[in-house]
């Protein structure tokens, strides 16, 4: 049974983040001299400036400026829907041979969706994706890269879909029988029990969690101590009930990672075998059979609807979601108001358009939010600079795949099931969850400066260029002063949300400066500071 253990670097503590930028004058000191230079809930019609920024830090990879004004025109609702309706990106399949302008198989492979995610029209889809994939975790660290544009068009597809079609098509997906174990589970000889890695992974993980849970998503106790959704008997039954599987040819790097796997009936354990909620698969059912009367029970189980919908609103609005919110997003995963249960499109507009998560739209939320994890930093910040690639060559934007790895965050490569990190963790010296603090270490700090330095100062210019000059985007609000200037910088990046006493700092550091180097500090600045890593 493959075994997996996290190795985390010490967590930064929050107040260490916060004193990082307590002085943007000090901040400034990191600013490193250039080594390249290149040449040039209910909603209205209408959404505020900071309403359509929000939602465009929460439902795409990063506010532009013309998304902004899109979002303005046609307001929240009808943006959401226009999101649900946009058709999707589909992943070309992983090249046979390595392409001259990338390293790998895994390079070649991951390169369209990098340039999907940062240019493409289906952004509210690819965050959901996204947020599935931390949740329904493979890691191409383990598996061929053949299987990631299936997994990845497996997310995509169902992103809006049924979430009990997403258990199945995920079970059945080789990339995750090979992560997980699935595949090659066969029935155990007497004595012994089957592999259960992925009957546990799966209720723990993806769909029930641990303890049981009411509709507002808070652990139920009995005696003080948290009820427990399984026994240990049970995911030995589970395990067994997911015997008989494998791909449709070969094994490991060789397996055929196209198709869904296929079920090998003599491989499959036909014993009669007690699941949760007190159901009892009978005896001589097919591989078949039994697979789908464990998606059906476990889908059927009232912590479904709470669970996933909680780690649905901490990825996508807040890591720390009322009560309240859970169970409003959680109720109409069991009912979408048509008597559909597990409707991901209706779950999604609830959690963007919920009023809790819509509040700050005319209020600065401090305690709300969530930490930006690298991968949502390093797109936005090239989104809301207006990063444009050097050609129209994909490899331009291997820009992501050059800078995540360092930042802790290898797309698609993550070092255990937990996924890049674990939606338990609670940060440091406090009781206040915030998963993606796991990857916030000193030394992910200092390099996330240098690739905000890199960024600025175009060394990437091979790649992406940013025009922070007075001919780019921010060059008309610079001619009006360092005020305007930083104002017209926080109306995209801070959702027109600048702190009073940050834009003061701001102003007083870059007042002495030549237009250009204006420009390029004041948005240094914002892309470092502790106001923009937390998406509030």
């Amino acid at each position: 049974m493959r075994t997996y253990r996290k190795t985390v670097t010490p967590a930064l503590p929050v107040s260490l983040l916060s004193a990082l930028t307590a002085s943007l004058a000090v901040l400034s000191g990191f600013l490193i001299l250039p080594s390249a230079t290149c040449a040039a809930a209910t909603t209205t019609s209408a959404a505020t400036p900071a309403a359509a920024a929000r939602m465009a830090d929460q439902a795409t990879f990063g506010p532009t400026s013309a998304l902004i004004q899109h979002i303005q025109q046609v307001g929240l609702s009808a943006y959401v829907s226009e999101q649900i309706n946009t058709p999707r990106f589909i992943l070309p399949a992983a090249p046979s041979t390595t392409l001259s302008y990338c390293a790998g198989q895994y390079q070649c492979t991951v390169l369209p969706w990098y340039r999907d995610i940062l240019t493409g029209n289906d952004q509210l889809r690819e965050r959901v994706a996204l947020a599935l994939s931390e949740i329904f975790t493979v890691s191409f660290n383990d598996v061929t890269p053949a299987g990631l544009p299936v997994y990845q068009n497996i997310l995509t597809a169902n992103a809006f879909g049924n979430y009990k079609t997403l258990m199945k098509s995920v079970s059945l997906n080789p990339a995750m029988g090979e992560f997980l174990n699935m595949a090659w589970n066969v029935k155990p000889a007497s004595g012994n029990i089957a592999d259960e890695n992925y009957a546990r992974e799966f209720m723990q993980l993806m769909t029930l969690g641990t303890c049981r849970l009411n509709i507002q998503g808070i652990c139920q106790t009995r005696g003080g101590v948290p009820i427990q959704v399984y026994t240990e008997d049970q995911v030995q039954a589970l395990a067994r009930a997911l015997t008989g599987w494998q791909p449709v040819t070969g094994r490991g790097a060789q397996a055929d990672m196209l198709d869904p796997m296929i079920a090998v009936e003599a491989q499959h354990d036909t014993d009669p075998k007690a699941i949760i909620d007190n159901v009892t698969l009978p005896a001589g059912q097919t591989a078949e059979e039994d697979l789908d009367d464990v998606i059906s029970t476990i889908f059927a189980d009232n912590n479904l609807p709470p669970f996933v919908s909680k780690l649905l609103i901490e990825h996508l609005v807040s890591s720390n979601p009322s009560p309240e919110y859970v169970a409003r997003v959680a109720t109409v995963f069991e009912n979408d108001g048509t008597g559909v249960r597990g409707n991901l499109a209706a779950v999604i507009s609830t959690i963007l358009l919920d009023s809790e998560a819509r509040a700050g739209d005319t209020r600065p939320q401090s305690t709300s939010g969530h930490l930006r994890e690298p991968i949502l930093w390093m797109t936005a910040v090239l989104r809301s600079l207006n990063g444009v690639p050097n050609s129209s060559s994909v490899a331009n934007f291997n820009i992501m795949g050059q800078t995540l790895p360092k930042l802790g965050e290898a797309s698609f490569r993550p070092v255990t099931v937990f996924s890049f990190y674990s939606p338990t963790y609670v940060v440091p010296a406090s009781d206040t969850l915030g998963p993606e603090f796991e990857l916030e270490t000193s030394s992910g700090v200092i390099d996330e400066l240098s690739v905000a330095n890199a960024i600025v100062y175009n060394q990437f210019c091979s790649l992406v260029q940013v025009n922070l000059t007075s001919t780019g985007i921010f060059g008309q609000a610079a001619a009006s002063g360092p005020g305007p200037l930083v104002d017209q910088i926080g109306s995209i990046l801070l959702h027109s949300q600048v702190p009073a006493q940050m834009k003061s700092a701001i102003v007083s550091f870059i007042t002495p400066m030549k237009t250009n180097d204006q420009i390029a500090n004041a948005a240094y600045l914002v892309i470092t500071s502790p106001q923009y890593k937390i998406i509030n």
